[in-house]
């Protein structure tokens, strides 16, 4: 692909696009959604080193959709609308917009049953002009996607060799690698103005100064209750239409359970879409306990009340992609975590009757987060050990002034206290629920 981008990129009005359409492994996002990126720069590393495109001088993303799974199996009629709408939009940067160049798709690595017609409608809808198929032997799936292209009268249909990944096994998995990438982006660094590279802040989720979003007030076109009315219903403050889960409807009572810690999209609907607005306003319903306003899965969905849908990509995209980080019930407030490179994005939001809080069905738990201070203390410690190992060895008064400092300033971390974690003895054996299960998959 460097060949590609240093030929594309020699004159200043040309760029690469890239369509990222990997929910599982993207290149440059986290993942759970799908993305039309501007490259200006070739840029090189594994994903979890530019885990988003909003930082630095030569990339940014267009826009994005947030599919809240790793895998588009689920829902595969509503990921193809994402795609197409990205190809739309694509189109029409190269009418409209101040820079051009060809487009790369970035397509899953899932090229049998479900996955392979996905891949064959996407051919036949978005008018390429070149299918690259890596293989190291021909398939029922490389003659599927040869005849897709065929059919689509794609001029070129390429079949190349994967490239040799050696004789040993990869050192991470592809759960591990989603965690490396959400990890990176959640701990990104504020853009520096002019700077063309990405930064990080080490400073753990916990001490980040998180997003209050407030939910007290009514939507437009929501029926206050007494407690939102107070003496006067104007002033009652509200930072987001909704909380909408996507999938099987959930019970309103377990709402907050699997909110809280979730990581979870930022949508924004389109400011010419008033009617879905106003529509999504009457759907809404609250939660019991915490009053936290929810889309109702019986009027949102044509009176399927089983099950979700998401919303139409054509009136609505992806902000950026948070961590919720606690709920204020007291306050009715929701406490959610984004990278300092996305804040922006974030603070820029002027319209809480069109900004949707989605809960995807299929993303990863971030156990990595919950587990940050815990890892911090257990570092703190072997630190401290080994100062006061070498002060033993050696007199040396400022090594025992350090460990001083140290012991002072340390704060262990009580596993009891800590949300989503639970602390296991030697010897224990977790009960019937937590333990590993062999699934058999069936793969449609």
């Amino acid at each position: 692909m460097f060949t590609i981008d240093r030929e594309a990129m020699k004159r200043d009005d040309h760029s690469i696009f890239l369509l990222d359409i990997d929910p599982g492994q993207p290149e440059y996002s986290p993942p759970g959604q799908v993305s039309l990126i501007e490259l200006r720069q070739p840029i090189f590393g594994p994903p979890f080193t530019h885990p988003s495109a909003s930082t630095g001088s030569y990339q940014r993303t267009i826009r994005s959709h947030f599919i809240g799974a790793n895998s588009p199996k689920d829902n595969p009629e509503h990921f193809i609308e994402c795609v197409v709408d990205l190809m739309t939009h694509y189109q029409k940067h190269l009418t409209f917009g101040n820079t051009h160049g060809p487009i790369i798709v970035n397509s899953p690595g899932w090229i049998i049953g479900t996955g392979l017609q996905i891949l064959t409608t996407l051919i036949a809808r978005l008018s390429l002009t070149d299918v690259v198929y890596t293989t190291d032997e021909p398939s029922r799936s490389h003659d599927a996607l040869r005849t897709a292209a065929a059919s689509a009268s794609v001029p070129r249909f390429q079949a190349i060799p994967t490239q040799p990944s050696g004789a040993t096994a990869p050192a991470r998995t592809a759960a591990e690698f989603r965690d490396m990438q959400t990890l990176s982006y959640f701990h990104l660094g504020a853009p520096q103005q002019g700077s063309p590279t990405q930064s990080w802040d080490a400073t753990l989720l916990a001490a980040h100064k998180p997003f209050v979003l407030s939910y007290a007030g009514a939507a437009a076109g929501e029926d206050p209750t007494p407690e939102q009315r107070g003496d006067d219903p104007t002033t009652a403050s509200r930072d987001f239409l909704a909380v909408m889960p996507l999938g099987e409807a959930l019970p309103p009572s377990t709402l907050a359970t699997i909110l809280n810690g979730a990581v979870i999209g930022i949508v924004a609907l389109s400011p010419t879409t008033t009617t879905t607005a106003n529509d999504l306003s009457t759907a809404i319903i609250r939660t019991p306990a915490e009053n936290i306003p929810l889309l109702s899965a019986a009027a949102i969905s044509g009176g399927n009340s089983g099950h979700i849908e998401p919303l139409s990509p054509q009136t609505s995209h992806l902000v950026c992609i948070g961590l919720v980080r606690g709920i204020d019930a007291a306050r009715q407030a929701l406490h959610l975590l984004v990278p300092a490179a996305c804040e922006h994005l974030v603070a820029e939001l002027a319209a809480p009757e069109r900004t949707v809080l989605v809960v995807g069905a299929g993303m990863d738990t971030p156990g990595w987060a919950y587990l940050e201070e815990l890892h911090a203390a257990e570092a703190r410690k072997r630190a401290k050990k080994e100062k006061a190992a070498a002060a033993e060895q050696g007199d040396d008064e400022e090594v025992m002034a350090d460990v001083d400092v140290d012991v002072d300033a340390d704060v262990d971390v009580d596993v009891a206290e800590r949300p989503w974690v639970q602390k296991m003895e030697e010897g224990d054996v977790p009960g019937a629920m937590g333990k590993k299960r062999r699934l058999r998959r069936f793969v449609n």
